[in-house]
């Protein structure tokens, strides 16, 4: 019942258009990372979004998500190394729920091409990290958004409180609403203002 939330947020991305117009801009280089069982169209908006803020967006361009973490992450860090090589800047990593897996996962182990990590409803105690990664720690700055309304993934399983530069944002979303929260959108957009 928990995920009924998620109808909530066209219409809150609505009502805040004007604060949206508003948005910091930059020109960050960035990935978009969908989570469990979706793909870059679901990722769209919020890409669409960072995009007319002025910043280098690209999905993460393999197909749907299906989970397969330890298969499939040398793909993803391949892509992220072609995009570090392409724009010649370190890759702020945007990744929703198991797609925040992916970021984190990268950043641990390729510290050299990642600037920031930012994450929706992610699971930061997962079964899908790398064994050998799990006492290294993230260096990059973490924003973390999280969610007690979250109906798929328990919002403490979110709570990183490992890694030394890490914000937590609590927002008011669903799971699967989270990647169309206003306030995500905008905190994201200052982040990366920031990180200009």
């Amino acid at each position: 019942m928990r995920e009924a939330r998620a109808l909530r947020e066209l219409p809150r991305l609505a009502v805040r258009s004007r604060d949206l117009m508003k948005a910091p801009r930059g020109n960050a280089a960035v990935m978009v990372i969908p989570g469990f069982s979706t793909n870059d169209t679901v990722m769209a908006p919020m890409r669409r979004f960072l995009k007319r803020r002025g910043h280098n967006v690209w999905g993460w361009g393999l197909g749907t998500n299906r989970g397969e973490v330890r298969r499939v992450l040398p793909g993803f860090i391949d892509e992220v190394e072609r995009r570090y090589q392409q724009h010649g800047q370190p890759i702020v990593l945007v990744g929703w729920s198991l797609g925040g897996v992916f970021a984190r996962e990268t950043a641990r182990r390729r510290p050299e091409m990642v600037s920031r990590v930012i994450t929706m409803a992610t699971p930061i105690h997962s079964i899908h990290h790398d064994p050998t990664s799990a006492d290294r720690r993230i260096e990059q700055p973490i924003t973390a958004f999280y969610s007690r309304h979250d109906g798929v993934v328990d919002w403490r399983n979110s709570i990183d409180d490992v890694n030394p530069d890490v914000v937590m944002i609590e927002v008011a979303s669903s799971h699967l609403g989270i990647t169309l929260d206003p306030t995500v959108w905008l905190e994201t957009a200052a982040r990366l203002a920031e990180h200009d």
